[in-house]
């Protein structure tokens, strides 16, 4: 997905993560006031289902979609506060798209520095 957002934007990223979870997941990314309030929201599988996350590559993508928006908003480089909104606002914007490419970085370091742990 990093090499996605470096050649196609943000926009199509966060698209292609909706499109493999559930728009609805993802577009928690724009209302939650911390990260882990989203996180804590779909650990819970009866809500997930509400949400049409099923399995562990849905929330995987729910996850990673619903994160790029988080942090898009709390740089204050997103105003939306809806997924259709979201991806117009996203579309062009060379700015989001560098800044969602550096935080992919990280959050891929800091995945597999978790993952390494366990």
């Amino acid at each position: 997905m990093i090499s996605d957002l470096y050649s196609s934007g943000v926009a199509y990223v966060v698209s292609i993560c909706a499109a493999r979870s559930s728009a609805m997941a993802v577009e928690l990314g724009l209302s939650a006031s911390k990260l882990e309030d989203f996180i804590k929201v779909i650990e819970d599988k009866d809500v997930a289902k509400k949400y049409g996350i099923s399995g562990d590559e849905e929330y995987s993508y729910a996850i990673y979609g619903a994160s790029i928006l988080y942090a898009l908003k709390a740089l204050g480089l997103l105003n939306a506060n809806k997924l259709s909104d979201a991806i117009r606002e996203l579309l062009g914007n060379t700015l989001a798209d560098r800044k969602a490419f550096q935080f992919a970085i990280w959050l891929k370091r800091f995945a597999e520095a978790y993952i390494y742990e366990l």
